[in-house]
């Protein structure tokens, strides 16, 4: 564990019950950061949203530095005003509200890597990897199309998981966008591109986590049971922690500005949630999976994902070959992912042992 003072209100990094929720229903957090402390931060997570909070607290020291000091991007890039500054910017009352304010991008950035033991706050799930801020949105209005794809190609170059909390219509320039990033980047070996289901209660996922190259990401709670509002169907690929209706809700990083984000008095929340916090958490994850071993393909990422979830809800999520329309391949578990990761790098692939010991641990932290 780490020693941010929130952390024990953050469930979904390690639920031990309590408030009506069933023990271990998590992604495995603490188990995964005694094999990797927090990840690596050469790896880099671009958060895709309505802007960072790139002076928070709890933020600013794993914000992306544009190595090149010359360049005018020196921390991530705005899409929707066309400028170099990706912070927050717009916002009217009520300030606490989702609509009409730029309060969506910074919790979804300390889910995936808020600073870790830093005696502040919370931690994010990669908490040593860095966040690079694209601004797409001013408040509720999304940037024209192929600004959106351009800000996916810029993120393809500078970031190595990109996470997308947000969805909208079909486009082609935005396809053609994920193609390229996930067919060219990281050297070829593919950026990692997770998208959120979305929260329509609905039974197909949302454009662009409909996107066959994508990492499609829905909720599930603390009960271990899909989230009520989360979109599902056959393009899901797995569920990670986050609210649901009259259950906790996700504690993480907020404006910092005073009368600003979620909470007006603090610089953190407890009321976020949504496939928008599942989504930055699996990717956290996959910047894991990558600080334990680079070499992996965007694939292999996927795959190690797929095969180490939990396959949470066997009555209800009716898993045929191992997948659930409800839940995918199941519920992200960072400890078992990374294992595997770590494993491959040594040149063996996880063998049953390895698979018998997680199993045993997860057994042991759920009595």
């Amino acid at each position: 564990a780490t020693n941010d003072p929130q952390l024990a209100q953050q469930w979904h990094l390690n639920n031990r019950g309590g408030n009506g929720a069933l023990a271990g229903e998590d992604v495995n957090a603490f188990a995964a950061w005694d094999l990797l402390p927090g990840g690596n931060p050469d790896i880099v997570i671009a958060i895709v949203d309505d802007g960072v909070d790139i002076g928070h607290p709890d933020l600013k020291m794993n914000i992306w530095v544009n190595p090149d000091t010359t360049a005018p991007d020196r921390n991530g890039r705005n899409f929707y005003d066309d400028n170099f500054d990706p912070r927050p910017r717009y916002f009217r009352q009520p300030f606490e509200q989702l609509e009409g304010n730029d309060n969506h991008g910074t919790p979804c950035a300390g889910v995936a890597a808020a600073v870790g033991n830093n005696r502040k706050g919370v931690a994010g799930i990669a908490y040593r990897c860095r966040i690079l801020p694209v601004k797409i949105f001013g408040a509720d209005d999304l940037a024209p199309d192929d600004r959106v794809a351009d800000s996916i190609r810029y993120s393809g170059q500078n970031a190595q998981v990109i996470s997308c909390s947000w969805s909208g219509p079909p486009s082609p320039d935005l396809e053609m966008a994920i193609n390229d990033v996930v067919n060219s980047g990281r050297g070829g070996r593919g950026c990692l591109v997770f998208c959120a289901t979305g929260n329509g209660f609905a039974s197909r996922i949302a454009f662009p986590a409909s996107h066959p190259l994508t990492l499609a990401v829905g909720a599930s709670n603390d009960q271990g049971r899909r989230s009520s509002y989360s979109n599902f169907g056959n393009d899901i690929d797995f569920v990670a922690p986050s609210s649901d209706s009259g259950r906790q809700r996700i504690t993480t990083t907020d404006i910092s500005k005073r009368n600003r984000g979620f909470n007006l008095t603090s610089a953190y929340t407890n009321g976020f949630g949504g496939t928008s916090s599942a989504t930055p958490l699996a990717a956290g994850i996959g910047a894991l999976i990558l600080s334990a071993n680079g070499a992996l393909k965007w694939d292999e990422v996927r795959s190690i994902m797929r095969s180490t979830a939990e396959k949470i809800d066997r009555t209800g999520g009716s898993y045929r070959n191992g997948f659930s329309l409800q839940y995918g391949y199941g519920r992200v578990d960072a400890e078992a992912a990374v294992r595997d990761a770590l494993a491959r790098r040594s040149g063996v692939r996880s063998s049953k042992a390895a698979a018998k010991k997680a199993a045993k641990s997860r057994k042991a932290r759920k009595k």
